[in-house]
């Protein structure tokens, strides 16, 4: 079984926000394969789901972003997954606004809900999808920018990278991390040279 989590923070002051694309992409997903994410344990809202491409858990941390750890990492160890058959969808400052990355391990970079996972398995080896956010524009603080509500111009922008994220998901799912990786990653390369 893989854990599929999706990062935010829980509250309807942050349903828009840059911060919450993991919990964005993990209800789309769900909205898509018609089944709700509704039960609480763990820390979390969470399902497990046997569909099509095989059985997986979805949890949504209630925690706040910085302890997501607290949540993912015990309802891990309680159903026997391997941080190496997790998969967090998070927002990511380092990729344009839409852009979608897969990454099998490494570092959290600024990400502190990644940083908390990561000190919580005690590794590195922790797959993800990092969803493009954007940087913060001059003279605005990180954390007030990964806070702030998309407009509705970039609402559209990231509805792409939303899907291309399920996508990602479902390959996970159905073929491993590293084949997702192999046509996920090339998705935009691909774009660029179309365009």
């Amino acid at each position: 079984m893989l854990l599929i989590a999706g990062l935010g923070n829980v509250g309807q002051k942050y349903t828009k926000t840059r911060h919450n694309v993991g919990f964005m992409a993990l209800d789309l997903f769900a909205l898509k394969h018609g089944f709700p994410i509704d039960k609480t344990g763990f820390k979390s809202t969470y399902c497990i789901q046997r569909l099509p491409e095989g059985k997986a858990a979805f949890i949504k941390p209630s925690t706040f972003m910085n302890l997501s750890g607290q949540s993912v990492v015990p309802f891990a160890n309680y159903y026997g997954i391997l941080p190496s058959s997790a998969l967090i969808i998070h927002d990511d400052t380092d990729f344009e606004l839409g852009e979608v990355k897969i990454r099998k391990s490494g570092s959290p970079g600024r990400h502190n809900g990644m940083s908390s996972i990561i000190t919580d398995f005690r590794t590195q080896d922790v797959p993800r999808v990092r969803i493009g956010i954007g940087r913060p524009p001059k003279g605005m603080a990180l954390s007030d920018f990964v806070l702030s509500p998309f407009s509705p111009k970039e609402l559209e922008a990231l509805s792409s990278a939303l899907d291309l994220a399920c996508e990602a998901i479902s390959l996970t799912i159905l073929e491993g991390v590293d084949r997702a990786m192999n046509q996920v990653n090339t998705k935009k390369k691909d774009k660029d040279k179309d365009g």
